[in-house]
């Protein structure tokens, strides 16, 4: 019994031996482990840092003045150098507790120095800078803390949600979180999420703004975006504030545009125009602003402004060209446009790919678009708004075009120019199919199907010396043949026998047509001739011309003819006008009334023009012929 009691009395001092041992050993370790994970502080002189620090859980906290954190270190090795510096090695962090903006600017890098007061920092190795979103890295940086500035000539890489890029030199104002890269500038800006095609943009400085997303691109700006391309002297941009898209552009200085669709577009033939898909866009300005859609990153709205070119190209190979000071457009989704508007020295030029020749647009004021797919040309003071094209020319107060059917109205002192076409066999009334025609109105339209002119309102037609005069005039421009209502008044010239000097005449009626194959003028209507000393009225005037010069040959009288001449009045139904005799034949029972001698009647009255006499003849009851003189 004793013996046992013995031996649990040993056991238990040996239990008690190896426990006390077992804890010993953990403390031991723990304290080795402790101790290597410790941040090592070797100083070589004075204190280490005349601010306060508090060591926790190994990482170093440094309060400012007022006994706030102001910044946490994270590193292997902190000590003084030669240099009398501070140096952190090895896994350097540095963490600027909420110093902008509520937030904390990283630092992180294979070595860290900065001076006593931690107003000087450099950055050596891999080095990073983050602050929100943005991380900046580069081989070297420098931090002035007074001015709250970090710089790198050393090159440097950058990225954010929006924007990342590279440069040979940059600087990063923390306070205004404001980015400054200069030499080599290359960037890549976040556009429209829904593509994966990247917008690349390269200069020489950029100055941007984290704060306000945006910046500023100096010196030789060149955007690409797929097949398109712009070039600039400087670019302004900015994001929207989910900083999902860019929300606008302002390109100053020799700016370029070159959009190319990305998509093979359909061939519309002789139905496009400006406001179709273009499958090419070339824009020049000395400055344009671009104003994109949120949800992609297509224009919504442009401005140019100083010497501006608009080039416009289609699948089917049409192009419009216009010039002016000033252009403002808005696009649909998709690149269509939906509005053009241009101001100053406006100059359009339309080039139809299926249609021989151009058509030249000019003006000061230019609207295309809106509820009708048409445009608006406007002059301004003496400078009117122009229209020209191989077969015509027209200008006007203000001229509209509707794109769907190339019909064009004008108004307000209208101008039109009728050219001789190539290979016209027809010619426009009694007007030369050789020479221009030229035509006044307060109204016109232009009907492209009909090749048809409608001109309304102390309309005046004339070449050389013909000319007509009417309230509305109708006229077919392809063959010719045009109709004149209400106070038709023409006058022509032609070159009497065996003289060397035209001489005039003038016909008046209240309607008139001209009939290109007949090569015949018609007029209606209280019809008056008037050639010489000679008046001729006849409720019906056929004027037949020549087939090729359109010289008049002779013009025939129905129904209540009458011709006056002096004191003498023939009365009858028909007459002949022969000019190439002269003479004008009155038929149908015709009555010659002497107004101091009474009257003759005979069954023919022949007036010579030439020399005045009156020939009256009766051959029914056989007498010979009275001549008067």
């Amino acid at each position: 019994m004793k013996k046992e009691k013995i031996s649990h009395a040993r056991f238990f001092k040996y239990f008690i031996a190896v426990f006390f041992l077992s804890v010993l050993v953990v403390i031991t370790m723990n304290f080795i482990s402790r101790s290597k994970k410790r941040i090592k502080i070797i100083p070589s002189k004075g204190e280490l840092v005349k601010q306060k620090v508090e060591n926790r859980e190994n990482v170093l906290y440094f309060e400012d003045k007022k006994g706030k954190p102001s910044r946490k270190v994270k590193v292997d090795r902190y000590y003084i150098g030669e240099d009398g510096w501070y140096h952190l090695e090895g896994n350097v962090e540095i963490s600027f507790l909420k110093s902008v903006d509520g937030q904390n600017v990283y630092f992180s890098g294979d070595e860290i120095i900065h001076n006593e007061e931690a107003t000087q920092f450099r950055l050596t190795g891999n080095s990073i800078i983050k602050f929100k979103d943005l991380v900046i890295k580069s081989s070297l940086f420098e931090y002035e803390a007074e001015t709250d500035t970090i710089k790198s000539n050393c090159g440097v890489v950058f990225f954010s949600e929006e924007i990342s890029g590279s440069a040979g030199i940059g600087n990063f104002e923390v306070k205004k979180e404001k980015l400054v890269l200069s030499k080599d500038v290359k960037l890549e800006l976040r556009v429209d999420t829904k593509s994966d095609i990247p917008l690349f943009v390269s200069g020489k400085k950029l100055d941007y703004s984290h704060k306000r997303r945006g910046g500023l691109i100096e010196g030789n700006v060149v955007l690409d975006y797929g097949k398109s391309q712009i070039k600039a002297d400087n670019m302004d941009f900015d994001f929207f504030s989910d900083r999902e898209n860019i929300n606008t552009i302002f390109l100053e200085g020799n700016v370029f545009l070159s959009w190319i669709s990305e998509e093979e577009l359909p061939e519309l033939g002789d139905n496009d125009s400006l406001m179709s898909a273009a499958e090419k866009r070339e824009i020049e300005a000395g400055e344009i602003f671009i104003k994109n859609y949120k949800d992609a990153f297509q224009i919504n709205k442009m401005e140019a402004k100083g010497n501006c070119r608009f080039l416009n190209i289609t699948a089917s190979g049409s192009s419009s060209e216009i010039r002016a000071e000033s252009l403002v457009c808005t696009f649909k989704q998709g690149g269509i446009l939906k509005r053009f508007n241009a101001e100053k020295k406006v100059r359009m030029i339309e080039q139809k790919k299926n249609k021989k020749g151009r058509r030249i647009i000019q003006g000061d004021y230019l609207i295309i678009g809106g509820k009708k797919n048409h445009l608006k040309i406007k002059g301004k003071d003496v400078l009117k708004a122009i229209i020209q094209s191989k077969d015509y020319r027209v200008s006007a107060g203000e001229i509209d075009i509707v794109f769907d059917n190339d019909n064009v109205i004008a108004k307000d002192g209208i101008t039109v120019i009728l050219y001789p076409g190539e290979g016209q066999n027809n010619s426009i009334g009694f007007f030369s199919k050789d020479r221009p025609v030229f035509i006044i109105a307060g109204e016109m339209r232009y009907i492209d199907k009909k090749q048809c002119f409608y001109f309304k309102k102390n309309v005046k037609a004339w070449q050389g010396n013909d000319m007509l005069n009417a309230s509305k005039l109708t006229l077919f421009k392809d063959t010719g043949r045009f109709q004149c209502e209400e106070s038709v008044v023409s006058s022509f010239s032609y070159m009497p026998k065996n003289k060397d000097i035209e001489e005039k005449i003038t016909i008046s009626s209240d309607s008139m047509e001209f009939k290109p194959v007949e090569a015949v003028i018609i007029y209606k209507i209280d019809c008056q001739l008037n050639v010489r000393d000679t008046e001729l009225q006849a409720q019906s005037l056929s004027v037949s011309l020549h087939q090729e010069s359109a010289e008049l040959l002779n013009i025939l009288a129905y129904s209540d003819v009458k011709i006056i001449q002096n004191t003498y009045e023939g009365r009858g139904e028909e007459a002949r006008y022969n000019l190439g005799k002269e003479m004008i034949v009155l038929l149908g029972d015709p009555v010659l009334i002497d107004k101091n001698k009474g009257k003759t009647e005979g069954d023919k009255l022949t007036f010579s023009l030439g020399d005045g006499k009156i020939f009256i003849e009766n051959q029914d009851q056989k007498r010979s012929k009275t001549i008067i003189k």
